[in-house]
């Protein structure tokens, strides 16, 4: 699977990272996982790191010619859930225990 990953880092500190993968396969598409995955790093979280994070991983997903974009997070991950709302996710039906979200790049522009 073609993928792309990003570590974030300030200074010396480690951040957090995004990994970007370019298409989707059947289990990533139909079961778990999507196009976009995430994490930061405990002492950085809830200072907008992972809002960032997104927003710079949606833009690069467009110079992939990407027009739609898959994410998906546990129910119970309040944080996930409030940034792929702030970049734009749009909630589907959940599936196999995890809340899908789509973000329209071609829209968002």
């Amino acid at each position: 699977m073609p993928s792309t990953l990003f570590w974030y880092v300030a200074g010396e500190y480690y951040l957090g990272t995004l990994v970007i993968r370019h298409e989707l396969n059947g289990d990533l598409a139909d079961e778990e996982g999507g196009h976009i995955g995430y994490h930061v790093v405990a002492p950085w979280r809830r200072q907008g790191h992972a809002t960032r994070m997104l927003s710079a991983g949606l833009d690069r997903c467009r110079t992939l010619g990407l027009q739609r974009v898959l994410l998906c997070c546990d129910p119970d991950n309040e944080a996930s859930r409030r940034v792929i709302l702030r970049n734009g996710g749009e909630p589907d039906a959940p599936r196999h225990g995890e809340d899908r979200f789509w973000i329209d790049l071609v829209r968002q522009v």
